[in-house]
């Protein structure tokens, strides 16, 4: 595998002729695409933040080379950092990472072109299991926050987050860290939001603060000026006279008039204003939209392996698969029966394939491939028709197992976790599987749903 060196501003000497030593040199990124040179992946030395990114804005729109690892010599801005696959200090040390990512994206090689934005942006992310999308906040953009990466890939920032939003509302991305929220109008979706304080009466703006009294004797209550006579305080209405805060007057609660309406007020109410659309309402109708890191799910993962590995799972849906809504609802069903009925008996198991992504690493694609199917081949053999099965994750697979004892469910889980010596390899690798179970209804708690009971049978896995 090659690395073009792209020489865009020599700043470390030493570090250049390293790399003039053992990767293609070129001055700027136009000269690759007009070469021979097959590059694996890319190195950018620059010292001006603004030329990388051109550099790398432009290698990651390249339908050839968006894939491509793209490692940087100095560290720049949070908006490089995203586009780019961290820093490297000398050849051997990108050569080193250069191998290791294309041994995890060996994964993809069988799979078709991506299609659409959504394959592209979860591909992009299957080979860098540390890649994290964090949005980088920018007045210039409708939601305050961006994606660099998703500048390029998608071609446009308009509705980003919330194209994102979507992708982790199905799963297929998960939060690391929560980093903000905003506000945004309810309208066009824009966080461009103003607030302005008018009159809860007619909505006008003309209001101002004054400090206003209360007549005790005729229970007028005007600004204050009002009650001012030569120096001392009467009553503009009953005239009189206003000596002792407390027994004659005191100050109104109200401190607030309207020049439109002439209504006085406790407080204003608090207006937003969109600055795109013109939208105003209450700031309560505005939508709260968290900002937050992310990264790729496990059923990310498995949605990116449409291709080869992705058939680990087709016995699966060949023996009554369903997904996790309608499996977690038979659950459900099944543990009111077993209340209802004592004798009414089933099992519910949890496998997991613990180290898919170790072999990948360390067999690649094909012996993989080949492992996963003589698994399914002999899971196929334990399955019944009248079992429901479903997965949460790239690791997790579930059964339902309607009226099995639980002397039952543990030979069919034994003999599951049996596979795992049929699986080893020559040079001692093998598919490692772990599983958990819960025999109803004695094994389950008072009250507890098909949700909580999985996540205990999770927290129990090993």
């Amino acid at each position: 595998m090659k690395l073009a060196y792209l020489k865009l501003k020599t700043a470390i000497e030493a570090v250049s002729a390293d790399f003039e030593r053992l990767c293609g040199v070129f001055d700027d990124y136009a000269l690759v695409i007009g070469a021979s040179f097959d590059a694996a992946g890319f190195v950018v030395n620059a010292a001006d933040d603004e030329e990388c990114l051109k550099t790398l804005r432009q290698i990651r729109a390249d339908r050839d080379h968006w894939l491509k690892p793209v490692y940087l010599l100095q560290e720049l801005s949070p908006a490089a950092a995203s586009l780019s696959d961290g820093l490297v200090a000398s050849a051997e040390q990108a050569l080193t990472k250069l191998e290791r990512f294309w041994q995890r994206a060996e994964a993809l090689a069988d799979l078709p072109i991506p299609q659409s934005d959504e394959e592209r942006v979860l591909r992009y992310l299957f080979p860098r299991p540390d890649y994290l999308f964090e949005p980088l906040r920018d007045w210039r953009y409708p939601q305050l926050y961006h994606l660099p990466l998703l500048d390029v890939l998608l071609g446009s920032d308009a509705g980003q987050m919330n194209w994102v939003a979507k992708l982790r509302g199905r799963g297929l991305l998960e939060r690391v860290e929560l980093i903000d929220r905003v506000r945004a109008c309810p309208q066009c979706a824009d966080a461009h939001i103003g607030f302005i304080d008018v009159c809860p009466s007619c909505q006008s703006i003309k209001i101002s603060e004054q400090l206003f009294l209360h007549c005790h004797t005729c229970g007028n209550v005007a600004p204050q000026e009002h009650f001012l006579t030569t120096g001392a305080l009467m009553c503009p209405k009953c005239y009189s006279a206003l000596k002792h805060i407390g027994v004659d007057y005191d100050r109104a609660l109200d401190n607030f008039s309207c020049e439109a309406c002439r209504r006085i007020f406790t407080e204003p109410e608090i207006r937003a204003r969109c600055h795109l659309c013109d939208w105003s309402g209450s700031s309560e109708h505005l939508v709260m939209r968290p900002i937050e890191s992310l990264r790729l799910s496990d059923l990310g993962r498995l949605a990116v392996r449409g291709g080869k590995l992705g058939e680990i799972y087709a016995v699966l849906d060949s023996l009554n698969y369903i997904n996790l809504q309608f499996f977690q609802y038979f659950l459900d069903w099944y543990l009111r029966l077993g209340r209802r009925y004592p004798d009414m008996v089933f099992g519910v198991l949890c496998i997991k394939l613990a180290n898919v992504q170790e072999l990948l690493e360390q067999l690649g694609l094909n012996r993989v491939s080949s492992i996963i199917d003589g698994f399914a081949e002999r899971l196929r053999e334990l399955i019944r028709t009248t079992d429901l099965s479903t997965r949460t994750s790239d690791e997790l697979l579930w059964l339902l197992l309607p009226h099995t004892p639980e002397e039952g469910c543990r030979v069919v889980l034994s003999r599951i976790l049996d596979i795992q010596r049929l699986t080893r390899q020559e040079d001692g690798a093998e598919l490692k599987l772990s599983g958990q179970l819960v025999a109803a209804p004695q094994g389950v708690g008072t009250g507890e749903t098909a949700e909580l009971l999985m996540a205990r049978i999770m927290g129990d896995l090993s």
